[in-house]
C-alpha cells in the first residue's frame, strides 16, 4: 500500500516537472523577441507549433492543482476544511505571489527609468505612477491578463478558484453536475480562465478516481491525437467547436505526458527527481525575469537566417533559461535560505 502511495506522489511529482520545463520551453518562443524580425520561416512556423502544444501545460498544471486540492476530502467541504485549506495557500501561494510581483515591480522601475525598457504606462520619463503600479500586482492596463510578474497569472487564478472552492465543490462532487458543467463550457462563450481544468481535477479527486494515466503504447496513440489536434487549434471554427477541439488537445496531452511519467515514476532510480523538483517552483518563478532578455540574446548571438540557427536559439535559450534559475536558486538557497522559503512558499 506504502509503495503504492509513493508511486502516486511520485507520479505527481513527475507530471509537475515536465509540465514545468513545458512552461519554460513555452516562454522561449523566439517570435516574442523583436530580434526575430526576418527569421527564417519555417523555423518560425514549427516554434510556434511547438508553443501551440506547450500552452496545454498551464491547463494540466490546473487538473493537478484541483486534484490535490480536494484529495483529502471525505463527505461535505465544511467552513473548517475550507478555512485550513486557505490558510495553508497563504504561504504556499500568496507570499510567493507578492514576493514576485514585487521583485518584478522593482525591476521594470530600474529598468525603464534607466536602461531606457518600456515602462509599460507604469514609469514614464523617470516618474513612476504607483497607482498603476499597485494596480499592476493584479493586472498590467495593457499587458492583460498578466501581472507584473507575468508567469504569476496561473497563481493568481489559482488563489480565486481556491477562494471559490465551496462553489466548485458543488460542482465536482458529482459526475453529472461536472458533466453538466462541461457542457455549459463548450457551448457557451464565457472566459472560464482555466477553471474548467480546475474543476475537472477537483471531480477526479471528490469522486473517488486517481489522476488518469496510461502505458507507453497507449501514450503514443494519445501523442499522435495531440500532434493532430493541436494542427488545428489555430483555424477559425464556431466557438463550442473550437472548445471541444481544446478539450481533447488538453486531455491528450495529458495522457501522451503521463505515460513517461509513469515509466519513472516506477523506476527504482526516481529518487534523484527529488533534487530536481526542489528547485521546480524556483525555475517556473525565476525564469520569467529574464526570459525575452535570454531569448533575444541567443537569437543575437546564434543567428535567425537558417534554420539551424533559429533552432539553435531556440534550444540554447531554454537551456539557458533552466540553467541560469537552477545556479541562483543554489546559490539562494546556501546564503539566504530564509529568503528561499519565502520565494519558494517553503517548498
Amino acid at each position: 500500500m506504502e509503495k503504492r502511495i509513493s508511486e502516486k506522489s511520485e507520479f505527481i511529482n513527475v507530471m509537475k516537472l515536465f509540465l514545468l520545463l513545458g512552461v519554460v520551453l513555452l516562454h522561449c518562443n523566439p517570435g516574442s523577441s523583436p530580434a526575430s524580425q526576418g527569421a527564417d520561416s519555417t523555423a518560425m512556423a514549427i516554434t510556434e507549433y511547438i508553443t501551440r502544444m506547450l500552452n496545454a501545460c498551464p491547463s494540466c498544471f490546473f487538473i493537478i492543482s484541483g486534484y490535490l486540492f480536494f484529495r483529502n476530502i471525505k463527505g461535505r467541504f465544511n467552513a473548517h476544511s475550507y478555512g485550513n485549506k486557505l490558510r495553508r495557500r497563504v504561504r504556499t501561494l500568496l507570499v510567493p505571489y507578492l514576493a514576485w510581483n514585487t521583485i518584478c515591480a522593482a525591476l521594470l522601475i530600474v529598468k525603464a527609468g534607466y536602461l531606457g525598457f518600456p515602462g509599460s504606462g507604469i514609469v514614464s520619463d523617470g516618474n513612476v505612477d504607483w497607482l498603476r503600479l499597485l494596480e499592476g500586482f493584479w493586472m498590467v492596463e495593457g499587458n492583460k491578463p498578466y501581472p507584473l510578474a507575468f508567469a504569476f497569472w496561473f497563481i493568481r487564478n489559482l488563489m480565486v478558484f481556491m477562494l471559490l472552492s465551496p462553489a466548485v465543490w458543488l460542482i465536482a462532487r458529482n459526475r453529472w453536475t461536472t458533466c453538466i458543467f462541461f457542457i455549459v463550457y463548450i457551448v457557451t462563450d464565457f472566459n472560464f480562465h482555466g477553471l474548467q481544468w480546475f474543476v475537472l481535477g477537483s471531480s477526479l479527486a471528490l469522486c473517488g478516481l486517481e489522476l488518469p494515466q496510461t502505458d507507453s503504447r497507449r501514450g503514443i496513440l494519445f501523442a499522435a491525437a495531440a500532434l493532430l489536434s493541436g494542427c488545428f487549434l489555430n483555424i477559425p471554427m464556431p466557438e463550442p467547436a473550437a472548445r471541444a477541439l481544446l478539450l481533447v488537445f488538453t486531455i491528450s496531452v495529458w495522457f501522451a505526458l503521463s505515460a513517461p511519467a509513469r515509466a519513472i515514476a516506477a523506476h527504482p532510480s526516481r529518487k534523484i527527481l527529488k533534487i530536481l523538483l526542489q528547485e521546480n517552483f524556483f525555475i517556473y518563478a525565476f525564469h520569467q525575469c529574464f526570459c525575452t532578455l535570454t531569448v533575444t540574446a541567443c537569437l543575437r548571438v546564434f543567428g535567425t537566417h537558417t534554420f539551424a540557427e533559429v533552432m539553435t536559439a531556440y534550444i540554447m535559450s531554454f537551456v539557458a533559461l533552466t540553467g541560469i534559475s537552477t545556479v541562483v536558486y543554489l546559490l539562494i538557497k546556501r546564503t539566504l535560505p530564509a529568503m528561499t522559503g519565502m520565494l519558494t512558499g517553503g517548498r
